[in-house]
């Protein structure tokens, strides 16, 4: 069975705290729509990215690609 397919960049620009704004947008505007799978890629794991990285891997559920 496909899902949905949709393509959201939040893009690099601003501060870490900018960035992590910008994901948990993308993640919330994701949960009125019918897509099945989301891709993203973590940040660096330090300050503010370890607190992004804990958000989207409690998003997917802990199904964890690595790359």
């Amino acid at each position: 069975m496909r899902g949905r397919a949709a393509r959201h960049e939040p893009g690099a620009g601003g501060g870490q705290g900018e960035q992590a704004r910008r994901i948990f947008d993308a993640l919330r505007a994701f949960d009125h729509t019918a897509v099945s799978a989301i891709w993203a890629q973590c940040p660096d794991s330090g300050g503010i990215g370890l607190a992004v990285t804990n958000r989207l891997n409690k998003a997917a559920g802990f199904h964890i690609v690595e790359a």
